[in-house]
């Protein structure tokens, strides 16, 4: 629950106020430097989540083979 030591941050976003069809689950995904590695928006939450998750397991395989 520590930011600053925290690998990754992740800020997901529900948009709110819209129709259930019109609603996108956004997401951003940052390390530790503060660099974004990803962003993305998808109507399904799920989805925004596999994304996040896919770009850091690539990110966190990248920076393992250095």
């Amino acid at each position: 629950m520590n930011r600053e030591k925290a690998d990754y941050i992740v800020l997901p976003e529900h948009e709110g106020g819209k129709s259930a069809i019109k609603k996108d689950n956004k997401f951003a995904l940052f390390n530790r430097d503060g660099d974004a590695i990803r962003s993305g928006s998808t109507r399904s939450l799920g989805n925004a989540v596999k994304d996040a998750c896919a770009a850091l397991k690539k990110d966190w395989e990248k920076r393992q083979a250095r």
